[in-house]
């Protein structure tokens, strides 16, 4: 019973701050088209569209689902740095992404105050915003 108290009482102080870290994350990545993140007392997320409808992210399609997961994952970065992360590493940020979402969401990741960024990726489109890059071939 107390673990539980615990374990509510802590959720219920983080889940608005990583609801607005990622509502101010998520329309930028969506252009418009998502305007607010909401958590619940058990860490599920909602998403609230431009027209004011919540829907359960299970709901969405796989790259709008992506999109919120990298909004609450760059979140939890924030929260738990004190906004301040020195190094951010992103394993495929752009899966499921059409080539316009691909775009916003690096356009937002390089503006992101974070020293250094690490990005594993297949989508060639992220060569164009980052300092250096290691490009990776089979060969016969």
């Amino acid at each position: 019973a107390m673990l539980e108290k615990f374990r509510q009482e802590t959720v219920s102080s983080i889940a608005p701050e990583l609801s607005d870290y990622a509502t101010s994350l998520i329309a930028d990545m969506t252009n418009g088209y998502f305007n607010q993140v909401k958590l619940d007392e058990d860490f599920k997320a909602s998403i609230i569209d431009a027209e004011g409808v919540e829907r359960p992210v299970s709901w969405l399609s796989g790259g709008e689902e992506s999109a919120v997961a990298l909004a609450l994952r760059l979140s939890v970065a924030f929260l738990i740095t004190g906004e301040h992360p020195d190094l951010l590493w992103l394993d495929e940020p752009l899966t499921a992404q059409d080539k316009d979402r691909r775009a916003s969401i690096l356009t937002l990741i390089r503006q992101l105050p974070i020293k250094q960024i690490i990005i594993i990726n297949h989508a060639e489109e992220a060569e164009d915003i980052v300092d250096d890059y290691i490009k990776l071939e089979k060969t016969a």
